[in-house]
């Protein structure tokens, strides 16, 4: 099994803390936060990994030298770094992540274990404030929509920025990505896409239980050092 970090991202929401850094070498103790992220994924047996950077790659290249650059990263969003990883990677499986997520060993092991070939990873919204894209999904456990103004009934799930895709999904799913349509778009739009031709799972993470931090802001930022510094 493979993995595809995403982190393009400037992380506008973190400054002045990005001003000099990519948000994914932020500290989390004594390690940056890919770093942490990429031991992780070993330790859960996937040794593949590929940064996709852009904002700063020349430090990000310095601390794990397997990257693929967006040279874009400032006029397109997450999907066209999606397209760029996915164009890399050969057939199989994999882990798609987002670069400003931290999560415990647990969480990427429950997530492989999964029955369901192609399946996202959702966080229970703990306050109708929480931000993201929400997850709607079927009486079966599958996706049928993803959108940040989705109207549910709290608690609905948000997306996590962590998906798993195999079988024939990851071909489907590359292709999917290439489209110029979703260049300046969220990644959750060619996943929505894709949860239209073939089953796309959730697993829910919920925090009482896991600990899988998105890290959008300061606030964020302290929790995630609080709990895993």
């Amino acid at each position: 099994m493979k993995a595809i970090i995403l982190a393009a991202g400037i992380g506008e929401r973190l400054r002045p803390i990005t001003d000099r850094i990519p948000k994914c070498l932020i500290p989390i103790g004594h390690k940056t936060l890919l770093s942490t992220q990429i031991n992780i994924l070993n330790e859960c047996g996937i040794n593949d990994v590929l940064v996709v950077a852009g904002y700063f790659a020349n430090k990000v290249i310095k601390v794990y030298p397997n990257v693929v650059i967006n040279e874009n990263y400032a006029t397109t969003n997450n999907s066209h770094s999606l397209a760029i990883g996915l164009n890399k990677v050969n057939n199989g499986s994999g882990l798609i992540l987002d670069g400003d997520i931290i999560y415990e060993k647990r969480v990427i092991l429950d997530l492989i274990s999964n029955e369901v070939d192609t399946v996202i990873a959702t966080i229970t919204a703990k306050s109708v404030e929480d931000i993201g894209n929400r997850v709607k999904y079927d009486d079966e456990g599958y996706v049928l929509d993803i959108g940040r103004n989705i109207n549910l009934a709290f608690p609905w799930e948000i997306f996590s920025g962590i998906m798993k895709v195999s079988g024939n999904s990851f071909n489907r799913f590359r292709k999917e990505a290439k489209k110029n349509i979703y260049k300046n778009e969220e990644w959750t739009l060619p996943i929505l896409a894709l949860s239209k031709k073939t089953k796309v799972g959730f697993q829910s993470f919920n925090e009482n239980k896991y600990k899988l931090i998105n890290i959008n802001n300061p606030d964020d930022y302290e929790h995630a050092k609080n709990i895993f510094s």
